[in-house]
């Protein structure tokens, strides 16, 4: 349902932009998630060198900062899992998600920012960050928001929704 909040050109400064405030050690680890405004859903933090998860407990989870990191839902021990695997340079966790992926059932995976759409990102001129999102029932978005930065550093005076891409590839 995080989704249908989501809409191109819908303000979102609700949505969370801080990071786990902690390296990862290349491994599964579960740091600075919090509860969205009104129970509506997760927010799950990146980690650098990490892969950072939640227990979705049946709500949407949305993550920050996808420039090549994987979203991924999966069910270990009976546990629906969603994680924000770290991927960049120096930072790279794929061999510990492969583990993760054989042990698990139930896997989705994508990278959000290879649906961020383009098309409206230009035309709306600015940078953009994404968010990847992944439903209680399992749907997977990419989503592109645009913003002012406000005269504190590292806080969004304004976040707007860009595109909301309903994702149908995944890894």
């Amino acid at each position: 349902m995080l989704e249908k909040k989501l809409q191109k050109g819908m303000t979102a400064n609700w949505l969370p932009t801080h990071e786990a405030g902690t390296q990862g050690t290349g491994k599964e680890m579960s740091r600075g998630s919090v509860e969205l405004p009104g129970g509506a859903g997760i927010y799950l933090p990146f980690a650098a060198n990490g892969i950072n998860c939640v227990a979705s407990q049946g709500k949407d989870v949305i993550s920050y900062n996808f420039t090549g990191c994987i979203m991924a839902a999966y069910t270990q021990n009976g546990s629906r899992r969603v994680c924000h695997v770290s991927t960049g340079k120096g930072q790279d966790c794929k061999t510990e998600w492969e583990a993760i992926r054989q042990a698990s059932t139930h896997v989705i995976a994508f990278k959000p920012h290879e649906f961020a759409n383009i098309d409206a990102i230009q035309q709306a001129g600015q940078a953009f960050n994404c968010y990847g999102l992944i439903t209680a029932a399992g749907e997977c978005f990419s989503i592109a928001v645009g913003g002012q930065m406000s005269d504190s550093p590292g806080q969004r005076k304004m976040i707007v929704v860009v595109s909301c891409d309903k994702v149908t590839q995944f890894l």
